[in-house]
């Protein structure tokens, strides 16, 4: 059996591959860094106050290797949620997926020390919470915690129990005045609605609403029809597609876009 030896060329060509990804990703790295600094500036001089600033980082560490998933304060600590391989265990518990850790400063770093599940924490030891947790990762293959929640009123435990982060079971905690928490129970999927992005409501339009011709456009209530073609989008208030021309005109990121090839991958799209 002959081994095949890498000869110089191939070396030099696998360093030169390297050292233009790594090029690549250093310039991306500082446009980042430019276009960062550049959106907070915009931010400071449209909303004021102070520039954010870094004050410290620390480590949460656990017992196992982990892909952190969130984390909340609740009780005055810290509840750190995360993902982890169980293995060959038969039983998974509130612990294998959740942690909790003290959270005051001292001095210059905070105090991230682990802390047990008793006293302001002892919900987490709650007996119908564990039985009911570690039912979910028993009956179902693709059990995952997904997020934490934090409301003044709620603590919500969203674990993923399908193949879609949509199929989910969320455990639902009750805080009161006193920020004490107590387990309710495994039924608040309502609760775990995300709020509305906007204060009204988008009205898709549909191929009724789609006229063709030489500029095509969406026909909005005959009110408003809008175009994105020649490489803009335009805004126009008369149902004219013999000519490209409107009351208001921007140019879009790729001058191919039209509404037709929107249409081809989307049925319905927004207005």
């Amino acid at each position: 059996m002959a081994l095949e030896q890498t000869g110089p060329s191939e070396t030099k060509l696998e360093g030169a591959s390297y050292d233009v990804i790594r090029r690549r990703l250093l310039e991306h790295a500082a446009e980042l860094g430019r276009r960062s600094e550049a959106l907070n500036a915009a931010r400071s001089e449209l909303f004021g106050g102070r520039e954010l600033a870094l004050l410290a980082t620390d480590r949460v560490r656990t017992t196992n290797n982990c892909v952190p998933r969130d984390v909340v304060s609740v009780a005055g600590h810290l509840l750190f949620g995360f993902q982890v391989f169980i293995g060959l265990k038969s039983e998974t518990k509130p612990s294998d997926a959740l942690s909790t850790y003290q959270f005051q400063k001292g001095g210059e770093a905070f105090d991230l020390s682990s802390a047990a599940f008793e006293g302001p924490l002892a919900f987490l030891a709650n007996p119908d919470f564990t039985r009911e947790f570690s039912d979910i990762f028993r009956y179902y293959k693709d059990a995952r915690l997904l997020q934490l929640r934090r409301t003044d009123t709620r603590l919500l435990i969203v674990t993923q129990i399908g193949a879609t982060v949509r199929d989910v079971k969320v455990f639902r905690f009750a805080i009161d005045a006193q920020s004490r928490v107590s387990y309710m129970d495994a039924r608040g999927e309502e609760d775990a609605v995300p709020p509305r992005p906007h204060a009204f409501v988008w009205t898709p339009t549909t191929r009724e609403d789609q006229v063709s011709g030489t500029h095509p456009h969406v026909n909005i209530l005959n009110e408003v029809f809008v175009e994105t073609v020649a490489g803009d989008l335009t805004v126009k208030i008369e149902n004219n597609t013999q000519d490209g021309f409107g009351v208001y005109r921007e140019p879009v990121d790729d001058a191919n876009q039209t509404w037709m090839t929107r249409r081809s991958r989307t049925p319905k799209s927004a207005t």
